[in-house]
């Protein structure tokens, strides 16, 4: 059995070990399957965006609001329009 010391520093180490990732945003990759992040500016509250009529995730990052876009497979090469 465990000692409640071990325990105890394995949830630490676990907490530690996810800290860095709960803060940095994914990599933008403007391609077909890939993402885009959308800057939307200040604002006191969260915005709402959407994308082809789907509502899209937004994040709060130090220089604003970011909304998170999701590109699909098949859309292929071009222009997307909002």
């Amino acid at each position: 059995m465990k000692t409640p010391f071990v325990q105890l520093l394995g949830i630490a180490l676990v907490w530690l070990a996810m800290l860095p990732a709960a803060h940095a945003l994914p990599r933008e990759a403007v391609v077909p399957g890939g993402l885009a992040l959308v800057h939307l500016g200040e604002a006191t509250q969260a915005p709402e965006a959407w994308f082809q009529g789907k509502r899209v995730a937004v994040l709060r990052d130090h220089q604003g609001w970011i909304a998170l876009v999701g590109l699909c497979i098949s859309h292929g090469l071009g222009f997307l329009f909002y």
